[in-house]
């Protein structure tokens, strides 16, 4: 479940919803001005806030998860918490340049963590003996996902994800296919041009090989079957070299 706090000028709210958008509750709808944080207490499934009044007045109070039991932990005047946490048998909350911990069922036993600083905003608690995330607690998470959801909106939302997932894939597929293939086309043609420059320059070698034969059999006193031949000779040379 997720729970926010909404400032409204008509009365604010805090709100929740099941983590696939679905059961949209209104958990706190009255006495509250300007709920600064939020925070919930996993043990006892209650949920904490602070709420800041125009006049200077400010409160920290607690319900439960579905907005019963509603009890002010503590109210003072002027520069109140802005941030809070719970966790255990504690209440940690922001205070100009401080950083306090107290009781969280009665406010009391208030203590100074930490000060000096300019102005903290939120805090969050992270402990090493809190229960770890394992396959058993995450079928069980899906389970109760599974078992609080809208069937219909579920389905549709899931149904969403699948066929966004398979366009994306057929995408990639076709992307892949293309450029196989234009990498195929590639290489038939330097292929050929390989194979028409090997056959070409065969062609001219043995072009010239004839040539220079038939120049050598040509009589010393034939000019003129020197003269052709050398010059057709020439010519096919030159054409070679061109090429």
């Amino acid at each position: 479940t997720i729970y926010w706090s909404n400032w409204k000028e008509t009365g604010s709210l805090i709100e929740s919803i099941s983590v696939n958008g679905s059961n949209h509750h209104s958990v706190i709808t009255s006495n509250l001005q300007h709920p600064t944080d939020i925070s919930l207490d996993h043990e006892a499934s209650m949920l904490y806030w602070v709420d800041v009044h125009i006049d200077g007045t400010y409160y920290i109070e607690r319900s439960s998860t579905k907005g019963l039991r509603r009890q002010v932990i503590e109210e003072g005047y002027g520069h109140g918490p802005f941030g809070i946490t719970v966790f255990g048998d504690y209440l940690f909350s922001t205070m100009r340049d401080q950083i306090l911990r107290s009781d969280k069922n009665s406010g009391n036993n208030k203590i100074v963590l930490h000060s000096g600083m300019k102005k903290p905003m939120d805090l969050v608690v992270v402990s090493s003996t809190y229960p770890k995330c394992t396959l058993s607690t995450l079928s069980n998470t899906l389970q109760n996902l599974n078992n609080n959801c809208n069937g219909t909106k579920c389905w549709k939302d899931s149904q969403n994800v699948a066929n966004s997932t398979i366009a994306d894939t057929v995408e990639l597929t076709t992307l892949y296919l293309v450029l196989v293939i234009l990498g195929i086309l590639c290489f038939l043609m330097l292929l050929t041009l390989l194979l028409y420059y090997r056959k070409r320059k065969k062609y001219f070698e043995e072009s010239s090989s004839g040539f220079e034969n038939q120049l050598s059999n040509c009589s010393q006193e034939n000019s003129v079957c020197s003269e052709t031949v050398g010059e057709v000779l020439n010519g096919h040379q030159h054409e070679q070299s061109t090429f």
